[in-house]
């Protein structure tokens, strides 16, 4: 909402991804699309891909990301450094 600018990168992965799950899990919960970690996962279904993203922002920001990709859309969760966790819908 401040305006600034954000890039990044992130990777996609079949076979899972090495710690994965520990931001998904504090925003969606163990009662949501999926949680746990990569060892453990619940609710993902062979067809799914996890995900990590890492972005800096202009402003100093640096958000990081988990995600579930189903073909060209999914969800996930992003913690930021300054603790705030948000929603990760596309």
């Amino acid at each position: 909402p401040n305006g600034e600018t954000c890039s990044g990168e992130y990777f996609t992965s079949t076979g899972g991804v090495t710690s994965w799950g520990q931001i998904y899990a504090q925003v969606w919960g163990p009662g949501g699309a999926a949680s746990g970690t990569v060892s453990d996962m619940s609710g993902v279904s062979p067809n799914e891909k996890q995900g990590s993203g890492i972005a800096s922002c202009s402003n100093g920001t640096v958000i990081n990301c988990e995600y579930i990709a189903r073909q060209e859309h999914g969800t996930g969760a992003c913690k930021d450094n300054h603790g705030k966790l948000f929603k990760l819908m596309f």
